[in-house]
């Protein structure tokens, strides 16, 4: 199945269906609006991205590298 027709519909986090697909760099990843972690699916699989690992994306926000310090 093609990337472009995989959409994550829920936050595995928080549950919250305002997610956001965003570029980083060749892949898509979904950043929730509601508890600031990004995601990204792949094979079927959902993964919550490391904003130090990331390429950046056009949000441009410091809000997810905040959030991540505090998940962990």
């Amino acid at each position: 199945m093609s990337e472009g027709l995989i959409r994550l519909m829920r936050c595995p986090d928080c549950d919250s269906e305002k997610l956001v697909p965003v570029r980083a760099g060749e892949k898509t990843n979904f950043f929730c609006e509601d508890c600031v972690l990004c995601w990204h699916l792949e094979d079927g699989q959902t993964t919550v991205v490391d904003p130090q690992a990331c390429p950046g994306c056009q949000l441009g926000t410091t809000a997810c590298f905040e959030r991540w310090k505090l998940s962990r």
